[in-house]
């Protein structure tokens, strides 16, 4: 009965009145603010109606108590809303001047719905490419799969990810290519379960002289709980990025609009899986040198794509430097050159 009036008794207050405080970080802060405020009458009713002389001083108090928790409370939404702002204006690309750039030389390829990453393969000079529509219900579709663009000038087009192993809804995809010759096309798969969740696996399949694709293994883990990217680093080991810790509800809302540094990247060495690299605020794509000594991951919301030694034997990564883009880093690719192309 969260309410007392001198000489009278309890008030019931409903509850509906309350907000909500899962809707947001704001509306959390109101809650608690607000059950705090209902509270207090309780505390001095008690005193007040022993002794009325001490009735006088605790409503001051009380008044002063009540205006010190509303300017706490209008301080931490002013810090909220600043917190927000320095996260969102900056990836809105607000006050910035864009250069111009010539797309006469570009043309649009059709390919399938959802198309999301795309890998180079130089020796059998195709363009591998992922596609998902995120529009059907699960993000299934007849059309989803893996597509190769051949780069001879005929740009002609298959899907050349087999069917048989269950629902696929790919994402990021990495080639991999031994020195021996043998190739692995490593894919994110946002798989649907009948009972509406979402398994998060990445699918490793064989790549053949022809550019089409045998599958070989499905790997699961932990500590991958919502891949992006991928980068494969061997035959059986690679690294993928988890872009957020929370997928809805209040910690969702707190993690994008407050820019917590709540994601990390996982590592597979073949047979487990672990935390490589944490405190990102949203990471996205990644990819390793040509020599495989250093991983590149992008970070969204912070602009940024860091530099990581990678340790082979064990796969640890350690940081090494940082690199603000000014821009919204997605997917990564390095050419011949070891430049590093950022989407």
């Amino acid at each position: 009965v969260p309410g007392t009036r001198l000489g009278q008794s309890r008030t019931r207050f409903p509850i509906s009145h309350l907000p909500d405080p899962s809707a947001s970080p704001i509306s959390l802060a109101l809650f608690l603010n607000y059950l705090a405020l209902l509270h207090m009458p309780f505390k001095f009713a008690t005193v007040a109606a022993k002794d009325p002389l001490r009735r006088r001083g605790h409503l001051v108090c009380r008044g002063k108590l009540m205006r010190f928790l509303a300017f706490g409370l209008v301080v931490l939404l002013l810090a909220l809303v600043g917190r927000v702002a320095m996260v969102l204006i900056p990836i809105a690309g607000f006050f910035r001047d864009l250069p111009e750039t010539d797309l006469s030389a570009c043309e649009a390829v059709t390919i399938a719905p959802g198309t999301e990453d795309v890998d180079i393969d130089p020796v059998l000079n195709v363009a591998f490419i992922s596609a998902a529509d995120r529009r059907t219900q699960n993000g299934l579709s007849d059309k989803n799969g893996i597509y190769a663009m051949a780069l001879d000038g005929s740009k002609s087009i298959r899907r050349v990810s087999p069917d048989g192993f269950g629902p696929f809804a790919p994402h990021g995809i990495s080639l991999w290519r031994s020195k021996d010759g043998d190739a692995r096309l490593f894919v994110i798969n946002h798989q649907p379960t009948s009972g509406g969740t979402t398994r998060q696996i990445v699918e490793i399949f064989d790549i053949k002289s022809d550019a089409s694709l045998s599958h070989l293994q499905s790997v699961s883990f932990p500590e991958m709980y919502s891949p992006n990217d991928v980068v494969g680093v061997s035959a059986t080991q690679f690294y993928a990025t988890n872009d957020r810790r929370f997928r809805d509800g209040l910690g969702a809302l707190a993690e994008l609009y407050l820019g917590l540094p709540l994601a990390d990247v996982a590592y597979w060495n073949g047979s487990a899986g672990s935390i490589a690299a944490k405190h990102f605020v949203y990471t996205n794509g990644i990819n390793v040198s040509h020599d495989g000594g250093t991983v590149y991951v992008a970070e969204l919301l912070n602009q940024t794509v860091h530099a990581y030694d990678r340790d082979a034997a064990t796969g640890a990564l350690s940081h090494k430097k940082a690199y603000p883009v000014d821009t919204n880093p997605d997917n990564l690719d390095i050419d011949q050159n070891g430049l590093i192309w950022i989407g």
